[in-house]
């Protein structure tokens, strides 16, 4: 995920945001978007859990 994943994991949601213009680069915003902002916010990476069928972003303060 930090390098970027080109694969939807939830078509529907996919489409809904591509349809509501909230898409850029599909794949590309837990890189470009969560760990870039969370650098320039205070200097800390997002924990990134994946465990079953969930997934799990734990942003720092």
């Amino acid at each position: 995920m930090r390098t970027g994943c080109r694969a939807a994991r939830n078509e529907l949601l996919k489409d809904v945001m591509r349809d509501y213009g909230d898409l850029e680069h599909l794949g590309m915003g837990v890189p470009r978007k969560i760990v870039k902002g969370m650098r320039e916010h205070n200097g800390t990476e997002p924990d990134l859990i994946g465990e079953d069928e969930q997934f799990t972003v734990r942003l720092w303060k």
